[in-house]
């Protein structure tokens, strides 16, 4: 893989060499067509963060991945740091701070450590358009 992961619960996970993906995916021909899928999309969402990353203003990024975080989460509640945010959203911690507080001043999020509540989704879905 290209990339780190961090688990923010503690987690089990398996590794599955090469060999058994292969073997697997020629008895069962639309495994791959379904993984080609799933890459597809993926390369798909990178590239449109990547757009954002590049024209849109930092205050509409945090918002949208405030709430596709929530979403993901099925919760209000996003259990991640403001380093954590800032580093999905493209920017700083100092910047989502400063956004975050003034977010919290106007009744948008509830800040926590190590986690930010969306208090009032409506307005987070406005800030984020």
């Amino acid at each position: 893989r290209s990339a780190t992961v961090t688990a923010l619960d503690k987690s089990e996970t398996l590794e599955l060499p090469a060999t058994t993906i292969r073997e697997f995916s020629m008895e069962h021909r639309s495994f791959e067509r379904a993984m080609a899928r799933v890459i597809a999309h993926q390369l798909r969402n990178q590239s449109h963060q990547l757009l954002e990353a590049m024209y849109l203003p930092v205050p509409r990024r945090l918002a949208r991945r405030l709430a596709e975080l929530s979403d993901l989460y099925g919760a209000p509640v996003v259990p991640l740091t403001q380093d954590d945010l800032a580093g999905i959203s493209g920017t700083t911690r100092q910047t989502v701070n400063q956004l975050l507080t003034e977010w919290r001043e106007a009744g948008v999020v509830d800040l926590g450590r190590g986690r930010v509540t969306v208090v009032d989704r409506d307005r987070l879905d406005r800030l984020a358009r």
